[in-house]
């Protein structure tokens, strides 16, 4: 009776660890998916986003009549633009190597940095569509 009781008890044992084990990888996957869902949102524009400031760098070459004031405030929406085109480019590179980076890591540590990833690809898209607007407004203005 004795080795059926503690059988029973190391099998609840191994089966607790079990769920808790595929808790944990339900959560560092349904993180990793949160993360993938913002860059799936970010990554479509990442074509207007470069056609805009290709467009916004010619612009401020070949427009030699606008003021200093709007020069400046182009030039600063061109260089950001661009910021946020190469920040989604290198986030994108050092995503790519997400499996291996988990390995030998514990569940805290793992969640820690697909926190860490997913708001860094948030705010590259925020910054992102913030920057591609007012490239939008700057280029219609120069139209008038």
């Amino acid at each position: 009776m004795k080795v059926k009781t503690i059988f029973l008890l190391l099998a609840l044992a191994s089966f607790q660890l079990a769920c808790k084990d595929n808790s944990a990888v339900g959560q560092e996957k349904a993180l990793e998916d949160e993360m993938m869902d913002i860059h799936d949102e970010v990554m479509p524009k990442m074509g207007e986003a470069t056609q805009l400031h290709k467009a916004m760098m010619d612009t401020l070459y070949n427009n030699t009549t606008m003021t200093i004031e709007t020069r400046e405030k182009m030039s600063q929406t061109a260089a950001t633009l661009d910021q946020c085109i190469n920040g989604m480019t290198n986030w994108m590179n050092g995503i790519s190597d997400l499996e291996l980076r988990k390995k030998g890591m514990k569940h805290e540590a793992i969640m820690q940095m697909l926190n860490q990833e997913k708001d860094n690809i948030a705010k590259i898209g925020e910054i992102m569509t913030s920057q591609m607007q007012d490239a939008k407004a700057h280029l219609e203005a120069m139209k008038k």
